[in-house]
């Protein structure tokens, strides 16, 4: 898969100074106390397309605690975790210009405390930009809502047909 081997990539580069590494030299799977927290890692990607902000940040908090708590971990290792959370995170709605920095933000940051307030700032970063694209998608559905009502005021209309029209719930 990609994934497997974006993993294995990372690994290969980390382990090779200036000579040629293959994959099968490497051992590719990451030692970890106890069982690697994949729930809390999509409760973190799920609570950013939900636009919670507050939840995104406690399973950042969350997360961050278990690396540190991780012997096997380095430093690197975090680094390369948080930039791979942060930047999944924000594949729907950033220029990848946008991310150019990020390496250099990470190396530079002196201690882990700054690693975690930089994945911290990040997410409030992702959430809000969230936030935006959700006022500018309702301003959309309420204006597509009041042009339907001005071109059609005269005939019998309903909540459902306006609803219909904009495709949401007449609930909503």
């Amino acid at each position: 898969s990609v994934k497997e081997s974006f993993q294995e990539a990372v690994v290969a580069l980390r382990e090779s100074t200036s000579h040629v590494v293959h994959i099968e030299d490497v051992p590719v799977a990451q030692k970890y106390e106890g069982e690697y927290p994949r729930d809390l890692e999509s409760r973190y990607q799920k609570r950013i397309l939900e636009k919670d902000v507050a939840g995104a940040l406690n399973c950042a908090n969350e997360f961050f605690e278990w690396m540190e708590g991780q012997s096997a971990v380095s430093r690197e290792d975090v680094e390369i975790k948080i930039l791979e959370l942060v930047m999944d995170a924000e594949r729907r709605k950033y220029n990848i210009n946008d991310r150019r920095g990020y390496i250099r933000e990470l190396q530079a940051c002196p201690n882990m405390e700054s690693l975690r307030n930089w994945f911290l700032d990040k997410t409030r970063e992702i959430g809000a930009k969230m936030e935006d694209s959700k006022e500018k998608e309702a301003v959309s559905v309420i204006d597509r809502a009041k042009e339907y009502i001005d071109e059609n005021f005269r005939k019998d209309i309903s909540l459902d047909d306006v609803s219909r029209e904009v495709d949401i719930s007449p609930y909503y």
